[in-house]
């Protein structure tokens, strides 16, 4: 009875290519074998941040109306070097627009949430400068801190009542 399942290739020095590899390289995405209609999924622009927030939130509303919030996370990072151990901190713009910067607003300094967005570059000119900066435009924020949490909203789902 012959199997289905793809032959393993056991010599290193073969070239594994997509069309080598088979079934594998189509599960994958594989450009070379889905053509032009997945090209979309070849690309993946985001960024999960679990850390405190550093100041109070920051709601506005925009002159056309719509609510943002505008958020300092601070994320740390420990690492050892020369057999002691460092800590470096790590600063980061978060932007939210709105019913999710409705439920940003209410953050106050201190609080503990993680954030799941993506990541955008803006440009600006300072002192005849051109400056570069990356933000993070959030799609979810979970406030992980239960005992300080607000009223059920939709960016975070409310509990079965018991």
């Amino acid at each position: 009875m012959k199997s289905n399942a793809p032959e393993i290739l056991t010599k290193p020095s073969e070239n594994l290519s997509p069309s080598a590899l088979g079934v594998a390289a189509t599960q994958l995405g594989s450009p070379e074998t889905d053509g032009h209609k997945r090209r979309k999924d070849m690309y993946l622009n985001r960024v999960e941040l679990i850390g405190f927030l550093g100041s109070n939130a920051e709601g506005k509303t925009t002159p056309n109306g719509k609510a943002v919030t505008n958020l300092s996370l601070a994320t740390k990072t420990t690492y050892l070097k020369d057999g002691e151990r460092h800590e470096r901190t790590e600063w980061h713009r978060i932007e939210c627009w709105g019913s999710l910067a409705q439920y940003a607003a209410s953050f106050k300094k201190g609080a503990h949430i993680c954030v799941d967005g993506e990541l955008r570059s803006r440009e600006y000119e300072s002192s005849g400068t051109r400056v570069r900066t990356y933000d993070i435009v959030a799609s979810a924020i979970i406030n992980l801190r239960s005992g300080q949490r607000n009223a059920p909203s939709a960016a975070e789902p409310a509990e079965a009542a018991a």
